[in-house]
């Protein structure tokens, strides 16, 4: 990374991008939010994350519709929820 001085505005030259200071800051967050959801993946089908409520959900689906199962602090509980309801509707 290299900070060059043009003409009274600063710029940040990274990986051959060149960004005024001002942008730099909004092109981070971008950046970063495009990484942190991939931490909040289920490895469990039918396990969500949601990001406005910050919680775990569970859904499945019965017959062709979706049924709700509920939100998790954890994501442990969601998949053990997921799996008991899946257990309850095969039998």
């Amino acid at each position: 990374m290299r900070i060059i001085k043009r003409q009274q505005n600063y710029q940040i030259v990274l990986n051959e991008l060149t960004l005024p200071v001002e942008d730099l800051e909004r092109k981070l967050i971008t950046d970063l939010a495009q990484i942190i959801p991939a931490e909040k993946r289920s490895s469990q089908k039918g396990v969500y994350w949601n990001k406005s409520s910050r919680k775990w959900e569970a859904r499945i689906r019965v017959s062709g519709k979706a049924k709700w199962i509920g939100s998790f602090i954890n994501e442990t509980d969601a998949i053990q929820a997921f799996k008991k309801a899946v257990n309850e509707n095969i039998r």
